[in-house]
């Protein structure tokens, strides 16, 4: 029998007794009044708190009653559509983390194929139609790390290549991968250093490489795509802002520029955020100055501030650029007062914000308080997705910045405990967007490393947050702190 089961039945015996103490306490009345008796006023006290505190029982353990069990509905995506995950098995204390990968089918949730690899998987891409990469960490003498191609069809392993698909931490294991279908861009360490590498997609050989300037290395902060070029954002130690940009053809080098920063502030590991759309490349260097740079010749196109307050700036955090937008997400660092009224967010300040740039001249189409902590942005359909570093997201509306739904209010109509966030980005395709989230497992009690729990995957409507389907993906270990 689920609690939700207990509280219905103890909420529908309340009010049953309270209606039968009411009626029977009406007949008493009645019968003293027509044998002319009066009522001693204690007894009437009683019986009314008696029979109001039934009533009252009954109706609040009703109105707080668990959400009923989630019935799967089959999500409006292609029944071919394949969801990559990877998931962590730590269960043995030791120096070894084993992970893999899961294909789970967008259409229903049914897992279709698993592999095991022998890394601990840090982050997976998507790739070429068909094909995803996931990004290994090293673990004892082994690789740094390794790049792994996948087919979404049945899970077979294409390649491999060792020390390639370095990662970038910050709010979550950061791929600093891209592709254009036919080559794979991958930073790729070497015997002199760290270089920019384009390795086949279809068998991972390496096309050409390029070497970062030393004042570079190891700090690469993001990378980007488009119109035939790969830009790559860097930080120095010494607090210079890096950008440099490569023809993808061979790999020549097309121009570079570097400046000092105007401040000493940083957000993790992700500061400057570069993005690229068209023939333009955006730079988010700190929490003063957002650049449109020309993507040929690296030449200043406009220079804009990224906060909409003029009292209050903001440190960009992640940043996408599309043909109709350029938008970023940071924190303040002056946390926002709590607004009033029926749509104010939870919680008693927000320090975070999102904002919609126009991307021909920078100027301000519309900005939106965020909840979360924010770490990467998405568009599907005219919904822009905000993740955050827990894992939750938030969706607004592309053309007004309005906000639509969140994942957390949605995840806790949808099960009858609060959902423990993880370290996971959404992923949206086919006309939904997924979420995986973890639980730590009842009777876990006090847990400080290894919990034992369950992976969560939820597919919903980008727009509305409809909630498609719902699968456990098995137990795994969590390693966090939680009481």
């Amino acid at each position: 029998m689920t609690l939700r089961e207990l509280m219905l039945g103890f909420g529908a015996l309340m009010l049953a007794l309270g209606a039968l103490a009411l009626w029977r306490a009406i007949r008493r009345l009645v019968k003293r009044r027509r044998a002319g008796r009066g009522w001693f006023w204690g007894g009437l006290v009683i019986r009314v708190i008696v029979i109001m505190a039934l009533l009252w029982s009954g109706v609040a353990t009703l109105q707080h009653l668990p959400a009923p069990p989630f019935a799967n509905h089959d999500a409006p995506a292609a029944s071919d559509a394949i969801v990559v995950i990877h998931t962590e098995d730590t269960s043995h204390i030791s120096d070894i983390r084993t992970g893999g990968l899961e294909g789970v089918s967008a259409r229903d949730g049914s897992v279709r194929w698993r592999l095991a690899l022998p890394q601990f998987v840090d982050a997976v891409t998507p790739g070429p139609p068909g094909v995803v990469f996931a990004i290994g960490a090293g673990a004892g003498a082994g690789p740094a790390s390794a790049l792994y191609a996948v087919r979404m069809a049945d899970g077979s392993l294409l390649w491999s290549r060792a020390n390639a698909g370095k990662t970038v931490y910050s709010y979550y294991p950061h791929s600093v991968i891209l592709t254009d279908g036919a080559q794979v861009y991958a930073l790729v360490q070497t015997g002199s250093g760290l270089a920019l590498q384009a390795l086949s997609a279809r068998g991972g050989a390496t096309l050409w490489s390029a070497p970062l300037p030393d004042d570079s290395i190891g700090s690469v902060t993001s990378l980007a795509l488009a119109g035939g070029m790969i830009f790559a954002a860097s930080d120095s130690q010494t607090n210079i802002w890096i950008v440099t940009a490569w023809r993808v053809r061979d790999g020549a080098r097309l121009w570079r520029l570097a400046a000092p920063s105007s401040t000493t502030v940083r957000v993790g590991d992700r500061q400057p955020v570069i993005a690229a759309a068209g023939s333009l490349v955006y730079l988010a260097v700190n929490e003063t100055q957002v650049l449109a740079l020309d993507a040929r010749t690296g030449e200043r196109i406009w220079s804009a501030r990224p906060s909409p307050l003029a009292s209050d700036p903001l440190t960009p955090q992640a940043a996408l650029a599309t043909s109709g937008a350029l938008y970023l997400a940071g924190q303040l660092q002056q946390a926002e007062p709590a607004p009033s009224g029926p749509n104010a967010l939870p919680g008693a300040e927000a320090l975070y914000r999102l904002v919609a740039l126009n991307p021909s001249s920078g100027a301000l189409r519309w900005s939106a308080r965020l909840a979360l902590t924010p770490s990467a942005l998405t568009v599907n359909d005219g919904v822009l997705i905000a993740s955050g570093q827990d894992g939750a997201l938030e969706t607004f509306d592309t053309a007004s910045g309005a906000r639509l739904w969140n994942s957390e209010s949605s995840l806790e109509n949808a099960t009858p405990w609060r959902v423990a966030f993880q370290e996971y980005a959404p992923l949206a395709i086919s006309g939904a967007v997924f979420v995986m989230d973890s639980e730590v497992a009842p009777g876990a009690g006090l847990c400080f490393l290894n919990c034992p729990g369950v992976i969560w995957l939820y597919a919903a409507g980008p727009r509305d947050g409809t909630l498609w389907w719902r699968v456990r993906l098995g137990p795994v270990s969590l390693v966090h702190w939680t009481l």
